[in-house]
């Protein structure tokens, strides 16, 4: 009675235990069950578009294969598809663009081979790129930055002084994420930048100082037919820059 007992249990169908099986993005063939599998992560917070390290041990056949997913409430889609190597060790190395749960599922195995669920929450922040303030004329300053992903989002802007950081400004980004507004500022100034853009993502941010560019001459040289540095003759269609350290 003891074994017939373990035997029911091992065919209990997932939804009885309250398991979710991820959907396979087209699904197994009807021969074939999923089998969750416990996991590891490096790390738990990641930019937009970086890549996590997952891996596991399965005491499962060799070579079984092994779907990575991140389930979301709007559902769950296939992330990585990697096979255990000859000691059941499986590493897989998917870039997230959402914040969610990862799971392992392994595919075409007996359910009786089930492992304990382990999922991991990865959450994923919006990358901000390219974040410069620098002084303009008449005590003004520009300031640029780059949202990933390449989408409309909302950004705010601290300055910190005195050990507090105070809001200054607020606003839209591009249709391409792209950001670009002007403050009174003075070099030296310490801004933080935070974006939050869909949903799905953490917001994210950014430290920077507001750099000054001091003014410098420039020089040109228009003798037609003259040779040039880099070897060669000048030309009206030439296109070069001269500098006093770097090579040609």
């Amino acid at each position: 009675m003891q074994i017939q007992r373990y035997a029911s249990m091992a065919a209990v169908p997932f939804a009885a235990l309250g398991l979710a099986v991820p959907s396979l993005g087209g699904g197994a063939s009807p021969d074939q069950s999923v089998a969750m599998l416990p996991l590891r992560t490096n790390v738990t917070v990641v930019n937009y578009g970086s890549k996590v390290r997952v891996n596991g041990l399965t005491r499962l056949a060799r070579g079984t294969r092994v779907h990575v997913s991140l389930a979301r409430a709007d559902g769950t889609r296939i992330v990585a598809q990697v096979r255990a190597d000859s000691h059941g060790r499986w590493v897989a190395t998917p870039r997230l663009g959402a914040s969610g749960n990862l799971l392992a599922t392994a595919v075409g195995v007996p359910i009786s081979a089930t492992m304990a669920a382990s999922g991991t929450r990865v959450k994923v922040r919006t990358l901000i790129s390219g974040a410069v303030a620098s002084p303009l004329k008449g005590g003004r300053t520009t300031l640029t930055a780059q949202a990933h992903p390449s989408k409309p989002s909302t950004w705010k802007l601290w300055r910190g002084r005195r050990g507090q950081w105070v809001q200054i400004k607020a606003g839209q980004s591009s249709r391409v994420g792209g950001i670009r507004t002007n403050l009174s500022a003075k070099s030296g100034d310490r801004l933080q930048l935070t974006v939050s853009s869909e949903v799905g993502l953490e917001p994210g941010s950014s430290h920077l100082s507001v750099r000054a560019f001091r003014p410098a001459g420039a020089s040109w040289y228009g003798l037609y037919g003259d040779p040039v540095a880099c070897g060669g003759v000048l030309h009206r269609e030439t296109v070069g820059v001269a500098h006093k350290t770097l090579p040609c």
